[in-house]
């Protein structure tokens, strides 16, 4: 429930205070994550998997260097105006011998980028932050809607549909990969 004079989302900073301005964000962005996370209900929320490929060069999705780890299916969606966390969804393949690990993520559109993990747990959908993601080698690891998600907390600006998000994904032993976030229509629903 909103605070007293504070009834609607749209009502006026000076009439709701702070207090009520960050709860009409908290609620916004409560409703969009619920909304991503409905439209990817379908897919599987098994474990996801990253390894690292050649230290520090920009590489296509898709791409990766000899026995190493590519980048397939990178994706975000859309975000509405004024908010400022968007989410990441991609997909790894280890196709190397060594196990690596996902310590860390950055981008320029963001003030942070988290790993989380999500579930269901007694009817209720838990997230919790990750430090850090196993690569085991040879392995598949899925960042998908309802599972392993990449949080861009801080955004700049709203992530519009048919744009690209830089984003620099830091292995364990692999070093620095650069991939591009697609972004999808808010609402949009991987096909697998």
């Amino acid at each position: 429930m909103l605070p007293e004079p504070c009834r609607s989302p749209s009502d006026r900073p000076s009439r709701c205070g702070i207090r009520g301005v960050a709860f009409a964000r908290a609620l916004v962005l409560a409703c969009t994550l619920a909304t991503q996370v409905a439209a990817g209900a379908g897919a599987a929320a098994g474990p996801a998997v990253l390894a690292a490929a050649s230290p520090g060069g920009a590489t296509a999705n898709g791409a990766s260097a000899p026995g190493g780890v590519a980048v397939e299916q990178a994706w975000s969606r859309a975000t509405v105006p004024g908010m400022t966390v968007g989410v990441g969804y991609l997909t790894l393949v280890n196709r190397g011998r060594v196990a690596d690990a996902l310590v860390g993520a950055s981008s320029p559109l963001a003030a942070r980028v988290e790993v989380h993990s999500s579930r269901m747990e007694g009817g209720t959908m838990q997230m919790r932050q990750l430090q850090r993601v196993e690569l085991p080698p040879g392995q598949v690891v899925r960042f998908e809607p309802g599972g392993l998600h990449l949080m861009l907390v801080g955004l700049e600006r709203a992530l519009v549909a048919g744009e690209s998000v830089p984003l620099l994904l830091r292995f364990a032993a692999g070093g620095e990969r650069r991939v591009l976030l697609r972004v999808e229509p808010l609402g949009h629903a991987p096909s697998r």
